[in-house]
Order: C-alpha cells, then sequence, then structure tokens
C-alpha cells in the first residue's frame, strides 16, 4: 500500500514530490500556495516504511520507479516531473535513470554531492550517519531507533525540529521561519515513524 497527498491545482501539469528523511507526503504541503499560482498539481507519496506506505523489506533505490508507475497509471498521469528533496533526491534520480520516457524535468534540491569532495559546513549528525553508512551499516537500524523518540508526538516533534532549524544556515533557517514551517515539518517528521514502527528507510 502507497499513501499519497495531492497539493497545488488539481487540473495542472504533474510535479511527483520525493520527501527528505526525516519526512513523510506532508512535506509538499509547503509547495501548495506557490503549486496553485503556477498550475502545477504535486503528486507527494510515503515513501516504504513511513506514513501510510507499508514497510518493505530490503528495498532498493530501482524499485521506486515502478511505484511511481503504478501510482501515476492508476491517476490516469502519463508524464510528469519529479523532484527530490534531500534523502529523496537518489529516488528521483533513479527515475530519471529508468523511465526517462515518462519524465518531462528531474530536479535535486539538497541532495548530497560526492563524498570525495569532503563534508565541510555538514552537520556532525549527518557526518556521523554517513560515516556509519560507509564503515558500519550495521549501527544505522538501532540508530533509526534513537531518532524516533524525539518525534514520538506532536510537542516533542516540534521542538526537535526547532532545534534542528537552528543548525541549518542562515537563509534556510530564515526562510523555515519566516514562512511559519515549523508545525508543518514537525508533523511531516512525526510520519516519518508511524505508530509500532520505527522501521522506515533512510
Amino acid at each position: 500500500m502507497l499513501g499519497f497527498a495531492e497539493y497545488g491545482s488539481p487540473d495542472g501539469n504533474v510535479l511527483v514530490y520525493c520527501h527528505s528523511y526525516p519526512g513523510s507526503r506532508l512535506e509538499a504541503a509547503a509547495l501548495s500556495a506557490h503549486a496553485v499560482q503556477a498550475h502545477v498539481r504535486v503528486l507527494s507519496l510515503d515513501r516504504p516504511g513511513y506514513g501510510r506506505s507499508t514497510f518493505q523489506e530490503d528495498p532498493f533505490f530501482l524499485d521506486w520507479p515502478r511505484d511511481l508507475i503504478a501510482v501515476t497509471e492508476n491517476l490516469g498521469i502519463e508524464r510528469f516531473a519529479v523532484m527530490g528533496v534531500s534523502g529523496g533526491a537518489p529516488y528521483a534520480l533513479a527515475c530519471a535513470q529508468q523511465m526517462p520516457e515518462r519524465l518531462i524535468a528531474c530536479g535535486i534540491v539538497s541532495g548530497i554531492g560526492p563524498l570525495g569532495l569532503g563534508v565541510s559546513g555538514m552537520s556532525r549528525q549527518n557526518r556521523l550517519v554517513l560515516f556509519l553508512a560507509l564503515c558500519a551499516n550495521w549501527l544505522l537500524t538501532p540508530l533509526r531507533g534513537l531518532t524516533a523518540r524525539p518525534f514520538r508526538d506532536e510537542r516533542h516533534a516540534r521542538k526537535a525540529v526547532t532545534k534542528a532549524i537552528q543548525h541549518m544556515a542562515q537563509p534556510d533557517r530564515d526562510a523555515l521561519l519566516a514562512h511559519d514551517f515549523i508545525v508543518l515539518l514537525a508533523a511531516s517528521a512525526q510520519e516519518t515513524y508511524p505508530p509500532g514502527g520505527a522501521r522506515s528507510r533512510l
């Protein structure tokens, strides 16, 4: 089962939004007002194990395009653009690689670059996750369990998001605070860890 939400203009050009980590289908609500103005229909899906989507054992990036094809065909959508934000970037790139004939465009926002270029300016938490992924990936599962704790309810989720924003670059921090996105991002992050789960993937 795949959970999804739609925002923007119902009869506009379709943009499939690949959410970040932590995140969910609710994250794309930040685009809603601008999508209406631009006549864009935003389709935002929960990846397997997030929000309302069923957990999948041993998922692979290249499984994601097949999921998108199933959903868009069910909705009668032939061609669309795709955008991956942060942790959603590899999923958008998988779509560009696997089904270019269906894509109008592919965009990446805040996607990670080659690690050989260095990690200068990256948060300590992100550097730790990357180190574990490369050198001790068996530790990532218990680590995900720990990262779920701050998002166990709405109050704690807002507190965690507010704290995370304080570590962002000044322009990003100012933009998020100016548009009052803390509540939206907290709700989206909570969906990363569905009740009884914390089984979502990076």
